[in-house]
């Protein structure tokens, strides 16, 4: 895992929460898709998600970012 911020649409991101590594989805410069603790996928600031904590990230190179993005407005829609 790296642990720069150079991240790309698609690359999951991991923070700490306990014992066990949290995680998300790029889905734009700033913005991560994740479980939210009532188990909707809510989509956060990188800062938001870090909550303070190190980020490391997870190159994803198999993404089709279009994809990624419809799928989470598909999920929005059916809220």
């Amino acid at each position: 895992m790296h642990k720069d911020t150079k991240m790309m649409i698609g690359d999951r991101v991991y923070r700490s929460k306990g014992a066990v590594m949290h995680v998300g989805v790029i889905v734009s410069e700033n913005l991560v898709a994740h479980n939210s603790p009532d188990n909707n996928v809510e989509v956060v600031s990188i800062e938001q998600f870090a909550q303070g904590k190190e980020l490391k990230y997870q190159r994803s190179t198999k993404v089709d970012p279009d994809a990624l993005l419809s799928q989470l407005e598909k999920i929005k829609n059916q809220k």
